[in-house]
């Protein structure tokens, strides 16, 4: 009898100055089922996303400290070029067009972020 085979959990990096917010969205996204990296700001995030395994989808606040959102996903893209960017900001249509011009079909969620909203997308992604 063949062993089982267990499917593969996906990895989402998160990075949020806000340490309250990362370790939410890493328990709550952990009883998803996703296995969850953190990073406090760009610096962190771009670091983490210089190792393999890369992350399979990267949840970033548009304004870590030490850079921004924007070099996070250009240097993810830089490894990965298929690699999603979910941006969570306070203003999701002016990010969009800024966005959207060096990171193409960027996914800008709203705060206060919807939990629901973001798990629905991350699966859609993960389909991808």
């Amino acid at each position: 009898m063949a062993p089982a085979v267990t499917p593969k959990r996906r990895v989402v990096l998160v990075v949020d100055p806000d340490r309250r917010t990362c370790f939410l969205l890493a328990q709550l996204l952990g009883e998803e089922g996703y296995d969850v990296d953190t990073a406090l700001d760009a610096e962190a995030a771009i670091r983490r996303l210089s190792c393999d395994p890369l992350p399979d989808v990267v949840v970033s606040a548009l304004d870590p400290p030490n850079a921004n959102g924007v070099s996070v996903g250009r240097f993810a893209r830089s490894r990965d070029g298929s690699i999603p960017l979910i941006v969570v900001r306070s203003h999701p249509e002016h990010i969009r067009r800024v966005f959207g011009l060096v990171y193409p079909r960027p996914v800008v969620f709203a705060k206060p972020l919807d939990f629901v909203e973001l798990v629905a997308e991350l699966a859609r992604v993960a389909r991808s």
